[in-house]
């Protein structure tokens, strides 16, 4: 489920996943204060990157829910945060190439860092997170499904 905001009123609506996407995680021992990955991004955003990005946002929605490795590589790509972030993460853009080569269908920093989430099929996720983290030389890793049931609308 997503969570949208029309007319100033919350609601869940459902955000379907097709059954073969599944992710992994991986993060090093190194840690991204939200403060500095906050201080690393531009101040203003071009309107075409944030227009670009609102065509990947469909495209990711789509993505995740027909499973369709194109749509879900043009949804992750980034021009907003990954940039800037990407640098203060020791060894980052490695492990996102060694998620790809493992067999990730898409990979990007997860939250302000310093961990990466790539998508995946069940098969290659557990290979995805072990080649970030074998990249990262340690730290975390583990692949997880996602929650099917989602955001849960409780009467008020």
């Amino acid at each position: 489920m997503a969570v949208a905001r029309g007319n100033g009123v919350l609601r869940a609506m459902p955000l379907p996943l097709a059954d073969e996407v599944t992710f992994a995680f991986a993060a090093p021992d190194a840690e991204v204060s939200t403060r500095v990955a906050r201080e690393a991004l531009p101040t203003v955003v071009p309107h075409d990157v944030a227009a670009r990005g609102l065509g990947r946002v469909a495209a990711l929605v789509q993505g995740f829910a027909s499973g369709d490795p194109e749509l879900l590589r043009i949804g992750f790509e980034d021009e907003l945060h990954v940039p800037h972030r990407l640098k203060l993460i020791p060894h980052a853009a490695q492990a996102m190439d060694a998620a790809r080569t493992a067999g990730a269908l898409a990979v990007t920093i997860s939250g302000s860092g310093s961990g990466l989430i790539a998508v995946a099929s069940r098969e290659r996720a557990a290979a995805v997170a072990e080649a970030m983290a074998d990249t990262f030389g340690g730290g975390v890793a583990f692949t997880s499904d996602a929650d099917r049931r989602g955001v849960v609308a409780l009467e008020q």
